[in-house]
């Protein structure tokens, strides 16, 4: 995520200072085999700060750089501290991408849960053909459900399957309107828009 974290900083920076080479840093740490050291090490400088194959080179840190043990722990911090600040704005920006992206819409649902037939069910459109609602997005949310049951009352039978059970809806989570589903039967309502705080 980053060119260089606060530990990959603090252990590059003091080991010029200290003239030694990553080798002989591995070595400091305690590895006999210094190639498994240089990839703990590189490890611990991408930011793998929580694993057990690099607790021996966090722990050994403070001794083989000449170091305070609370300078390592104060890299270390920093270091957490900004991947989860990354993982946060990542995930702050996915899901602002789906909000963006996400179209309020409902599905039919059968007796069977399994579609029969399921190879002509997935060369023919599947459930977006078959199971989706499409609702007219032109319209206001509050009629959003009316349009759903008009869907429901117009399909008795959901082919590959079966009768006609439940209708589930999503509505965008950033309007201030949920809809609340039910199961359907042959003479049930459908389930009514209301009002909710908005999350």
């Amino acid at each position: 995520m980053f060119d260089r974290y606060p530990i990959h900083e603090l252990i590059e920076n003091r080991r010029r200072e200290l003239g030694i080479s990553r080798s002989e840093l591995a070595q400091r740490c305690g590895f006999k085999n210094v190639s498994k050291g240089l990839r703990r090490i590189d490890s611990v400088c991408a930011g793998d700060l929580y694993s057990q194959s690099t607790n021996m080179v966090l722990d050994a840190l403070p001794v083989a750089l000449d170091l305070e043990k609370a300078a390592v722990l104060a890299a270390v911090h920093y270091t957490a501290n900004m991947i989860t600040e990354a993982e946060s704005k990542a995930a702050a920006e996915s899901e602002a991408a789906w909000r963006a992206s996400f179209q309020p819409h409902g599905y039919l649902l059968g007796t069977h849960e399994r579609p029969s037939q399921i190879t002509i069910y997935g060369i023919t459109g599947g459930s977006q053909r078959w199971r989706k609602i499409r609702l007219d997005l032109s319209q206001p949310p509050e009629t959003f459900a009316v349009q759903a049951h008009a869907a429901v009352k117009e399909t008795p039978f959901v082919p590959f399957h079966g009768q006609r059970l439940v209708i589930s809806s999503i509505i965008r989570r950033t309007m201030p309107y949920v809809l609340i589903s039910k199961a359907f039967q042959s003479s049930a309502s459908i389930g009514l828009i209301c009002r909710v705080k908005s999350v």
